[in-house]
This record gives structure tokens, sequence and C-alpha cells, in this order.
């Protein structure tokens, strides 16, 4: 399996078209059991309603075992001029934010250890040394974030999953920053892991259905 799973690799069938909603499915077929042994259907619909838009999940168990997956996605927003201009604001605030300490190769892995973000507080400007070291994944329970810069504001309730990371491309000054909710965390390097059991995998029961929602508000 790739390193960001499968499905963004298929086209969805279209549900629903409207101006205001998509609906969007994918069910596992012959080629996803390679890789991934359940049958499956994901469920996404987009949902815009004035300055607000919802992203819903939708995941149901079809195989005959219990289902154990992690989900995320991978939204990147535009920071226009100086990207020391825009901050973010993490919430529930607390006095040190933390991460995952990533290996990069020959994928980005876990060490195995946690480490403080080198500031206080949870909100703080952004800077591209931040991610120096790659990818940044906290380490806590995040409700909600913001994104605000000299223009515009996006709000993030992602409090449906349990973590947040934060990724712009390293070595390079880009003008954009990823806010990406997700659960299911990866592997921590040299230690083969059975997908069952798979670290903060969410599971569901035979038939079971889950939901999930990303709530985005723009200012």
């Amino acid at each position: 399996m790739q390193q960001h799973g499968f499905v963004s690799d298929y086209d969805f069938e279209v549900i629903c078209h409207r101006d205001t909603e998509l609906i969007l499915s994918f069910k596992g077929n012959e080629e996803t059991l390679k890789s991934y042994p359940f049958a499956f259907e994901l469920k996404v619909s987009f949902i815009l309603n004035l300055n607000q838009l919802m992203v819903n999940f939708e995941v149901q168990n079809l195989s005959d075992n219990i289902l154990s997956y992690s989900l995320g996605f991978h939204p990147a927003f535009n920071v226009e001029g100086d990207f020391e201009d825009y901050s973010l604001s993490i919430e529930p605030e607390c006095e040190q934010l933390t991460k995952f300490e990533i290996v990069k190769n020959p994928f980005p892995y876990r060490s195995g250890l946690v480490k403080d973000l080198p500031f206080a507080g949870s909100t703080f400007d952004l800077n591209h040394h931040i991610f120096d070291e790659g990818l940044v994944i906290l380490a806590d329970k995040v409700d909600a974030v913001k994104l605000q810069g000299p223009s515009y504001a996006v709000g993030m309730d992602l409090s449906d999953f349990s973590h947040l990371c934060l990724w712009t491309k390293e070595d390079e000054e880009l003008p954009f920053i990823c806010l990406e909710p997700f659960f299911g965390l990866p592997d921590k390097i040299d230690e083969k892991q059975e997908l069952a059991n798979k670290e903060e995998n969410d599971r569901l029961v035979v038939g079971q259905v889950k939901k999930y929602q990303c709530k985005l508000t723009f200012e």
C-alpha cells in the first residue's frame, strides 16, 4: 500500500451533484483486495452553506471480518506573500504543543519519540523552519485549528479526528500549507504491525457504519 493509502488513486461514483452538494462513493474491488483485505464502502460528501464547507465521510464494513482502517484528507491553503504573516491557532489551548518525531527515509515512519515544538503555546506565527524536519504530526488531540492571514482566515473543526498533520514542502519556500485531519498513525520504524491491530486505527464490526465530519469556516 502506498504512503497515503489507495482510495485517492481511484475514480469515485457520483451519487448526488447539486449546486451546493456533492456526494461520492467508492467500494473496494478485486484490485484493492490485493493490498487491503477488506470489503467496504466509503462515501464522501461536500456541502456548502454560506461561508462554510462541510466535508463528511461515511465508512461501511461490507466484509466478513472486523474492518481496521485509517482515514484522513489533505486540504492545502494558499499563503500568498510572506509565510511569516500567517499564524495558526490550535484548540484546545495548551502551554506546549508536541509532535511525533519522524524518520523521513525510506518513508515517514515514527521514531517512537515525542518532541516539543520549538515554541510555547498553541498560537504561533508560521515559518519554514518549523518544517525543517519534514511533516509535523501533532501528538496532542486537536479539536480545531485556525489559519489567519492578512486578507483571510479559515477555521477547521476536526474533533471527529484524533490528529492534525501540518505540512509544506521542506527545503523550499512555497506559498501553501496543508492542514490534514486524520486518524491512524504511521508505524514505528523497524516494528512491523498487524493491520488488524494497527495503532490508532478505527474498527467496525460486520455491517457497521460510522460517520465523520470536518467543518471549514471561511472569513
